[in-house]
């Protein structure tokens, strides 16, 4: 771990020229694809076992953690041992693949170039250079000597990191600048400033190299009426649109491919029979011939459009003799209104009303009306908004145990009222009892039978003593003695 790092990414132009403005910080506008793909070391086993030849100024390390002036590419470090055990930040690599390959270095004391590869170019082309880098040192080593690194173009330092933050997090560091009009390829490098010693290691992930252009704006989702013809226009922040070539590009699988639309050339597109799902994006590049060109175009954010169907008829309850006012219109009578509204993206929605006539005129209370000595009845006025009951319940339903008149008001969810009273009357009922005696004191020929029930036109049920109800009306008994007898209608039994 006494290191002195070196890491050189170095952006030597293999064509006449030098970079054509000051380095800037990183993109703030519309990104292309990321030409230099290689930069996130891919993934695999938990180490690389042949030397990929990435670092001219390092040797590959067979083993881990890897000693100073030697790297390693490997998919994580929370297994090694030896000094990165006590003093190194256990990581991943900066992705969501779990197998994901990130590179480790233990600098030199002598500077060298520790990754370099070359990209082809446009020319009078706009890039980001970035790569995600850990300061690998733990926290607690205040004393350790951090990254610092150098950002080289040609050669030629364009941009500075400053003191790696050793926090045991990724952090991106880049910068974007523009190349000559003449330029084809250029070689990638990264220096580090710091000198050797204590602390000083670091890992590298997701180099990457994107064109760059002016920022193009679309919503995330474009939320359209149905209709054959829809226009979707971007906002550029550029002073001359006109200055760029497009070419607009759809997707039916969420972006997953892309494909180009013949005669989408312009800033704006009109969509012909537009569907729901589909997502769009503009490409756009300095002329006609970097268009077709990855190394050179830039996209917009990507918009999925979302066509606004058509809703279903709204149903509005009125009560007899009651209105309603939608949209400071009063409506009395009942049927589908349509109603004509305009959206935001500035075409017609419809919007049908359903009005429907709340009536209420068959309101009744259910239950027994009548109630026997020892019963009860129970009145239930059904599913409403709200109850009120003579007698000051408010639950939709009562138990009554006495004669009487009962009435109830209701509301329905939508306002109407209804009312309704029913009469609860006590009926006594009268019947013939007839039996003979069994034969014996203990005979088991014995039987009494009840007849001739008046007072309800219902089914009996009767008990004998104080046993269960019986549907039959005839008793064999064992005693000479009755004590009670008892009967009611069969729908007052609870």
């Amino acid at each position: 771990m006494y290191v002195r790092i070196q890491i050189a990414i170095v952006l030597v132009l293999l064509s006449l020229g030098s970079i054509s403005s000051h380095a800037q910080g990183l993109c703030k506008g519309s990104l292309g694809a990321n030409i230099f793909s290689r930069g996130d070391f891919g993934s695999g086993f938990p180490n690389v076992a042949p030397n990929p030849g990435i670092a001219p100024g390092y040797s590959y390390s067979a083993s881990t953690p890897p000693n100073d002036g030697l790297y390693v590419i490997t998919n994580g470090n929370t297994s090694w041992g030896s000094f990165s055990a006590s003093s190194w930040v256990k990581t991943k690599d900066r992705s969501n693949d779990p197998n994901g390959y990130f590179m480790v270095v233990n600098a030199s004391f002598q500077p060298g170039l520790f990754y370099q590869d070359t990209v082809t170019v446009c020319g009078n082309t706009t890039y980001q250079f970035s790569a995600d880098i850990i300061n690998l040192m733990l926290p607690s080593f205040t004393t350790y000597i951090k990254p610092n690194l150098s950002f080289l173009v040609d050669g030629k330092e364009q941009y500075s990191s400053g003191e790696v933050v050793q926090d045991g997090q990724w952090h991106t560091y880049g910068f974007s600048f523009t190349t000559p009009a003449n330029a084809t390829r250029i070689i990638l490098s990264l220096r580090n400033n710091a000198p050797g010693g204590l602390g000083n290691d670091l890992g590298l992930d997701n180099i990457s190299f994107f064109p760059c252009g002016p920022n193009i704006k679309m919503p995330d989702t474009s939320l359209i009426c149905a209709s054959d013809l829809f226009k979707l226009t971007p906002v550029i922040e550029i002073n001359d649109p006109n200055s760029l070539a497009y070419q607009w590009q759809s997707s039916d699988d969420q972006g997953k491919i892309w494909n180009p639309i013949v005669g989408a050339n312009k800033l704006s597109i009109d969509i012909v029979q537009p569907r729901s799902g589909q997502t769009f994006r503009l490409a756009a590049a300095a002329s006609a011939t970097q268009l077709n060109n990855p190394s050179c175009n830039y996209f917009s954010y990507s918009t999925v459009l979302e066509i606004k169907k058509a809703p279903r008829p709204k149903e509005i309850f009125i009560c007899p003799g009651g209105s309603v006012t939608i949209l400071g219109k009063e409506y009395r009578d009942t049927g589908y209104f349509d109603i004509v509204l305009k959206t935001p993206q500035g075409c017609d929605s419809i919007l049908t009303h359903h009005i429907m006539m709340e009536d209420l005129s068959g309101f009744r209370i259910k239950g027994d009306s009548i109630i026997c000595p020892e019963n009860f009845s129970v009145l239930d006025a059904g599913n409403f908004a709200q109850y009120r009951w003579s007698n000051g319940a408010t639950n939709s339903s009562i138990s009554i145990e006495a004669p009487g008149k009962f009435g109830v008001s209701v509301t329905s969810v939508h306002g109407c009222p209804a009312a309704h009273s029913i009469d609860i009357k006590a009926r006594e009922l009268n019947g013939t009892m007839s039996g003979t005696d069994p034969n014996c004191a203990n005979g088991k020929d014995g039987m009494i039978a009840i007849t001739n029930v008046s007072g309800v036109n219902r089914p009996l049920v009767y008990t004998l003593n104080g046993k269960d109800f019986q549907p039959e009306s005839i008793f064999r008994v064992l005693l000479q003695v009755l004590t009670r007898l008892r009967y009611k209608p069969v729908r007052l039994v609870n």
